[in-house]
């Protein structure tokens, strides 16, 4: 069961609902810190990026995200029509995905 302060956030513009990237998944992952994608929207823009439940967000617009305010405040900048550019970790890899916002 998941409290309050983690649970997903509704999908966003990018298609994706996150969480807060809890320490032993970090670690797993061998980061400190991100978000992690909670939910891919099937039909939205993240999913034909490529991205999947279960992956961090590290940085988006090659700013690093450490925590919600942080994914929350590079979100906010974006506008219909541009490419997001996020930086994923995945079991051992680290992953770029662009990301076609809907104008």
């Amino acid at each position: 069961e998941l409290d309050e302060a983690e649970a997903p956030t509704q999908s966003d513009k990018l298609g994706l609902a996150v969480q807060p990237l809890n320490p032993q998944r970090a670690s797993r992952l061998g980061i400190e810190s991100g978000v992690q994608v909670a939910q891919v929207r099937p039909d939205g823009p993240a999913a034909r990026a490529g991205a999947r439940p279960g992956d961090a967000i590290v940085e988006l617009q090659r700013q690093p995200v450490r925590s919600m305010a942080d994914y929350q405040d590079a979100l906010a900048s974006l506008k219909p029509g541009d490419t997001a550019l996020l930086r994923l970790q995945r079991e051992n890899a680290s992953v770029y995905v662009a990301v076609r916002l809907p104008r």
